[in-house]
C-alpha cells in the first residue's frame, strides 16, 4: 500500500502538469490565431516538429539517467546522485543550446525542409527565432 501512496503523490502532479501544459500549448494557438493570423500558426506548427523530435530524444536521454539517479539514490549514495543530476543538467541545457544555434544557422533548409510556401517565409522569417529561443526553456522543463 505504501508505494502506491507514493506513486499517487508523484503521479497526479505530474499528470496535472501536463494537462495544465496542453491547456496553455492550445490557448496560445487560439491567441495566435486570433490576434496576429492563421498563417503564423501554420507557421508555427510547421517548424514545432522539428523541436518536439530534438525534445523527444533528449526525454530519452533524460528517462534513462533518471533511471541510473534513482538506481544511485536508492543504493544510498544521495551526493553521487545529486553530482549526476547536476552534470545531465548541465548536459542537456549545453545540447539544448547548440541544437538551438544548429537550426538558426541552418533556418533555409529547416524552412525548406517544412515546405513552406513563399507566401509564409517573411513570417517565418520574424517568428522563428522566437521559436528556437524557448527550446531551451521547454527541453530544461520535461
Amino acid at each position: 500500500m505504501k508505494n502506491y501512496e507514493l506513486y499517487r503523490k508523484y503521479a497526479i502532479p505530474s499528470t496535472i502538469k501536463y494537462v495544465l501544459q496542453s491547456s496553455v500549448e492550445n490557448a496560445d494557438r487560439i491567441v495566435a490565431i486570433i490576434f496576429i493570423n492563421i498563417t503564423a500558426l501554420a507557421v508555427v506548427n510547421l517548424i514545432m516538429p522539428f523541436l518536439l523530435g530534438f525534445i523527444g530524444l533528449l526525454v530519452m536521454f533524460i528517462s534513462g539517467t533518471g533511471v541510473q539517479i534513482n538506481y544511485l539514490i536508492g543504493r544510498g549514495e544521495k551526493e553521487r546522485a545529486e553530482r549526476l543530476f547536476s552534470a545531465i543538467l548541465v548536459i542537456i541545457t549545453l545540447l539544448a543550446i547548440v541544437i538551438c544555434i544548429f537550426l538558426l544557422a541552418y533556418k533555409e533548409q529547416v524552412f525548406r525542409l517544412a515546405s513552406l510556401p513563399a507566401s509564409m517565409l517573411p513570417l517565418a522569417q520574424r517568428y522563428y527565432p522566437f521559436i528556437i529561443y524557448t527550446f531551451v526553456g521547454l527541453t530544461i522543463g520535461y
